[in-house]
């Protein structure tokens, strides 16, 4: 018998306030009916107020996508890094920073 858990459940507003949802469950690994082990996965749903769509993830497209997602995310923290420096050097009055 498969377990199915959830993991996370986002809630956004529509600008009409209308609810948008996106829910990860996990599927846990079991036994298939001749007693061998079956490997686990993914669900992922979107659901707003014009129904519900489900999407299901292996293990290897959840794992290419978690390396993926972690690569966007370091990207953008860099960029978001260098923004800052950026509006800093922008803002900084004229003769602070210099040592002569």
């Amino acid at each position: 018998m498969k377990t199915v858990v959830r993991v996370v459940e986002f809630t956004h507003f529509t600008k009409d306030r209308r609810p948008k949802r996106f829910i990860l469950d996990e599927v846990e690994p079991s036994l298939n009916e001749k007693g061998y082990p079956k490997g686990g996965g993914y669900i992922i749903t979107i659901e707003d107020g014009e129904g519900r769509k489900s999407f299901g993830l292996s293990e290897a497209e959840a794992a290419l996508l978690l390396i993926r997602l972690w690569n966007i995310l370091i990207g953008h923290s860099n960029d978001f890094m260098n923004l800052w420096s950026m509006v800093r050097a922008q803002k900084k009055p004229e003769g602070e920073g210099s040592s002569s």
